[in-house]
């Protein structure tokens, strides 16, 4: 019972769902249910247990400077003089929890900036979290965000510093996550509007496949009849009526547009995002 209330907490936060869990095990090993009380104390014992080695995981990880880091973020110690004014924005309390916009064609730059100051951030803490499930991190994650910075100065350090790392290695994560998504968007409708001019160019180009097929044709017929060698070569440029170099320049176009080639019709759109691409590139 204690074994499936431990490994309940690992992935739940909320009493009731671990009290589910526990129930469930009893009943599938046929034990005799305990009283509520009883199920609500091994549960809550085994949350704590859980959060508690969890948080002295990560302040194992921490040195004294990435600690004097997480005060001067909750405002319990000054910030520096010498601290950039742009990366100090945030880290205020406030600043860190509160989402940006979501990426956008015309907030990029900006969210770029963001992304940028978030990963500084991250980088000053190079730890790991996969001690700890997606799911149980995301729960901490909504924990922390509701929390205000009156409420996350009386906490332990132990359960506070913790919280600040996962929040931040969460929303460092989130933020690359959206950048990397516009990128595939980008990227989709790209594509999707080359091979639509694609398709608008061989439409327009119907008539002028009917002539070629016709030019063919009486080619191919010059070549069929029973005159001789030279008189079949007039004949094909006749057919021609010296416009073979033309032609041949036509041809050429329509086989780099056309086939299964949708490349070509890339070039605008990207030009118009070059700039910004790279700028988002820089970032992943």
């Amino acid at each position: 019972m204690k074994a499936a209330a431990l490994e309940a907490a690992n992935i739940r936060e909320n009493l009731a769902d671990i009290i589910n869990v526990i129930i469930e095990e009893l009943i599938k090993t046929r034990f005799e249910l305990p009283g509520f009380r009883k199920l609500l104390r091994l549960a809550r014992a085994a949350r704590t247990v859980v959060n508690n080695s969890n948080y002295q995981r990560i302040a194992n990880s921490l040195s004294s400077e990435q600690e004097k880091l997480i005060e001067r973020i909750l405002g319990l110690a000054p910030v520096n003089d010498d601290e950039q004014d742009e990366k100090m924005k945030i880290l205020s309390w406030a600043m860190l929890k509160l989402e940006p916009k979501k990426p956008t064609t015309n907030n990029i730059k900006s969210y770029t900036r963001y992304v940028s100051t978030m990963l500084e951030l991250r980088q000053q803490f190079e730890l790991s979290l996969d001690f700890i499930v997606p799911a149980r991190l995301e729960q901490l994650k909504d924990e922390t965000i509701v929390t205000d910075v009156s409420d996350m100065k009386k906490m332990r350090p132990l359960k506070r510093n913790a919280l600040v790392i996962i929040l931040i290695i969460m929303k460092a994560g989130a933020a690359v996550d959206d950048l990397v998504q516009i990128f595939i968007n980008w990227i989709r409708n790209i594509e999707t509007h080359a091979k639509t001019k694609l398709e608008e160019y061989r439409l327009k180009q119907a008539d002028k496949i009917d002539d070629y097929v016709l030019l063919l044709y009486k080619t191919l017929l010059a070549l069929k009849s029973d005159r001789t060698a030279e008189e079949k070569i007039q004949e094909i440029e006749a057919q021609f009526g010296g416009k073979t170099d033309t032609l041949l320049e036509q041809c050429r176009e329509y086989l780099g547009l056309t086939g299964e080639n949708h490349l070509q019709w890339m070039m605008k759109p990207y030009r118009n995002k070059r700039s910004v691409i790279f700028q988002l590139l820089d970032q992943l």
